[in-house]
């Protein structure tokens, strides 16, 4: 019992910590929130700029490769 729950936490891990895909649709601005949340769905850095709130701040977003 104990081995099946350790290989399905260890399967968990990696469907969580494996990176998200790069999508065409990704837009090139960021909001990185104060707690580490990243919400990249921003075609401008005014729009993004706009939602910014706190201590969030706006990025470039590191999967967008410009509509390829």
């Amino acid at each position: 019992m104990m081995k099946l729950f350790a290989m399905a936490l260890a399967g968990a891990t990696i469907v969580i910590a494996a990176p998200r895909p790069v999508h065409a649709s990704d837009p090139p601005w960021c909001l990185i929130s104060s707690f580490g949340g990243e919400h990249c769905r921003y075609n401008s850095l005014d729009a993004c700029l706009r939602d910014r709130s706190g201590s969030s701040f706006c990025n470039p977003n590191p999967r967008y490769r410009g509509g390829r």
